[in-house]
């Protein structure tokens, strides 16, 4: 395996006027696509860019984004996505962390102000005469081997601040040819990119797909969370692959939206990133047409995807859809998990394989909490997923939990510590507990019991919990307590919350 932009360039290449990106603010083919990235490459290494360097990219879910991370990878350096939407906190926090060599701005959301080097604004200037550089010959060659880092993905911290997953090219090119390869993806494939380019489920699209020659749609951010809207996108536009978390796919199959589709196109859908439960993908499957095949893949960043099952509707088990069997080459095992109420078959999940991580960023790579041994492996790490899983008799691996207070939401992977770190910086918060609750008419939510420390302004707190954290982990719901349940040895007893997250 090589670097993982050198298939995308190569079928760039060979393409030339097939349309390799279509978005709302413009369609890219595949010959503009390899043009632009490589003028783009040039302008970087004019600024010192290159192997070991980190660069932002800042330009939300666009066309010109795909080109930006493209050129950064052909620079030789890593691409840390940041996401407009972001607070201006969280952004500055992760570009000091990994310490941005440069910024591809978009010109929406606030520029980080920790003192980047360079900062492409796009659409100014600049950036259309970086458009017009030309790259010199010996510019275009390899310039970066399988074990450099490709791409830093910043999910939340147990430790209250956002960690960076490091990811190589060989981990990224691992489950990109895998996926091309075992999903048959091709040119005349059609595939709705849904996800943010700060969630690894982007890089299916991003690399898989133009690898292989496909056309990826965008779908703008005002159209995903729109049943009618959404769905027409995929008629519209005759998408053959779509790639989600669960929660999207709910939200398409709400109020049989789908079943007054034409989608005789789609012929796989893809799902990770949380539980599916089977009732609820029955009623996805329910709305489409009867030849589509369906794939769970399971795999925490860390990770990327390290288990898959494949299969079609409808889902007859155990009562759940099973995360299935590891890719090639990857090896999975358990140790024993510590929770009393699991099932004795079953541990946390440790992942062995091309595909895991490098590390994170700026932490030691031998934590204990991170890393396990491989039995009978001598040296061989493996990433401790927080997952606690078993294996059925088929050879299945099934999800049961997890060990830890992580929760997952809306396919996001969220600390509880990250946003109670937050809130303790609040007057008048004394103490204070996330937990994920439910309601009948409103889901899935996050609910933050606070025990009061003084006067407690509510507003106050979601206003500072909105101004340092992205969306998807402000609380809903702020709830004064009396007390916050804590275990022996003094941790917050996260089972106990989620009995008074019932009440």
């Amino acid at each position: 395996m090589g670097s993982i932009h050198c298939d995308i360039v190569s079928t760039a290449q060979q393409c030339g006027n097939a349309t390799a990106l279509w978005s709302a603010d413009g369609s890219l083919s595949y010959g503009e696509l390899d043009r632009r990235s490589a003028c783009l490459s040039a302008w970087l290494r004019l600024h010192e860019i290159s192997a070991g360097s980190r660069v932002g990219v800042m330009l939300g879910r666009t066309a010109d984004a795909v080109v930006a991370i493209l050129a950064v990878l052909r620079s030789g350096a890593a691409y840390v996505p940041l996401d407009p939407l972001w607070p201006a906190n969280r952004t500055e926090r992760i570009a000091a962390d990994s310490d941005l060599r440069a910024l591809i701005f978009g010109g929406k959301g606030q520029v980080p102000g920790c003192g980047i080097p360079h900062i492409m604004v796009h659409g100014s200037p600049e950036w259309s005469a970086a458009m017009q550089v030309s790259p010199c010959p010996e510019e275009q060659k390899e310039v970066c081997s399988d074990s450099d880092l490709a791409y830093i993905l910043y999910t939340s911290g147990s430790t209250g601040q956002p960690k960076g997953v490091c990811i190589s090219h060989r981990a990224a090119s691992y489950f990109a040819v895998w996926a091309k390869t075992e999903f048959d993806v091709c040119p005349n494939d059609r595939i709705a990119a849904v996800s943010p380019f700060t969630s690894d489920l982007s890089t299916f699209e991003l690399f898989a797909g133009l690898s292989a020659g496909a056309t990826v749609y965008i779908m703008p951010e005002a159209v995903k969370g729109l049943p009618a809207q959404a769905s027409e996108f995929l008629q519209r536009h005759s998408i053959t692959i779509l790639y989600a978390v669960p929660t999207m796919l709910r939200l398409l199959a709400a109020r049989g939206v789908l079943a007054r589709r034409c989608l005789d196109s789609m012929r796989l859908v893809m799902f990770a990133g949380e539980v599916y439960r089977p009732t609820e993908f029955q009623r996805l499957a329910n709305q489409l047409p009867p030849h589509v095949e369906y794939a769970n893949l399971y795999g925490p960043t860390e990770t990327n995807v390290c288990t898959w099952h494949r299969f079609r509707s409808p889902v007859v088990s155990d009562g759940v859809i099973p995360i299935g069997r590891p890719l090639p080459g990857t090896h999975v095992f358990t140790l024993p998990s510590g929770n009393a109420d699991r099932q004795p078959s079953s541990g946390e999940l440790c992942v062995v394989g091309p595909g895991v991580m490098s590390g994170y960023w700026g932490e030691a790579d031998d934590r204990s909490e991170t890393w396990a041994l491989q039995p009978g492996a001598a040296g061989q790490r493996a990433y401790r997923t927080g997952d606690t899983c078993r294996c059925r008799l088929d050879g299945q691996w099934i999800f049961v939990g997890r060990t830890d207070g992580q929760i997952k939401l809306g396919g996001y992977r969220i600390e509880p510590c990250e946003i109670e770190a937050r809130l303790a910086e609040c007057p008048g918060v004394l103490l204070s507990a996330v937990v994920k609750s439910s309601g009948s008419a409103l889901g899935e939510f996050l609910l933050a019991l606070v025990v009061p420390g003084g006067g407690l302004d509510v507003d106050a707190v979601r206003r500072h919990c909105q101004k340092n954290l992205p969306s998807y982990m402000v609380p809903r719901e702020i709830k004064a307590v009396d007390h916050i349940p804590l275990t022996h040895s003094g941790k917050i007893d996260r089972r106990e919350l989620a009995r008074m997250a019932r009440e």
